[in-house]
C-alpha cells in the first residue's frame, strides 16, 4: 500500500516535513529574534471585550492600560466591529 502524500523515501519525508512547515509557520518554534522582530513591528488590535474590561478594572490597572495604550497608539488597530460592539455594550 502507497502511504499517503507520496511519502516512502527519506528525501520524500523531508519534503513533506518541509512543506509542511512552509504551509503552517505559525506552528513552528521562534527564536528569540523572531520573537524581538515581532514585537517590535505588530499591530495591536482588541475585541469589544477587552476595551469593556476597562470599566471594571481598577483606577491604578485602568490608567496602566491606558498609559500601554498611548505608547503603542501609532500600531493599535480597531475594527469598526469591535467600536459598534463597545458603544452597544457600554455601561451608561
Amino acid at each position: 500500500m502507497e502511504w499517503p502524500l507520496g511519502a516512502g523515501t527519506d528525501a520524500n519525508v523531508r519534503n513533506q516535513a518541509l512543506a509542511m512547515q512552509k504551509a503552517f509557520p505559525g506552528y513552528q518554534p521562534r527564536t528569540s529574534r523572531d520573537l524581538s522582530k515581532l514585537w517590535d513591528h505588530c499591530v495591536f488590535t482588541f475585541d469589544a471585550s477587552a476595551l469593556l474590561d476597562l470599566y471594571r478594572m481598577t483606577r491604578t490597572t485602568r490608567e496602566e492600560f491606558l498609559s500601554i495604550l498611548d505608547r503603542l497608539k501609532d500600531r493599535v488597530w480597531l475594527p469598526h466591529q469591535t467600536g459598534l460592539e463597545y458603544y452597544d455594550n457600554r455601561p451608561a
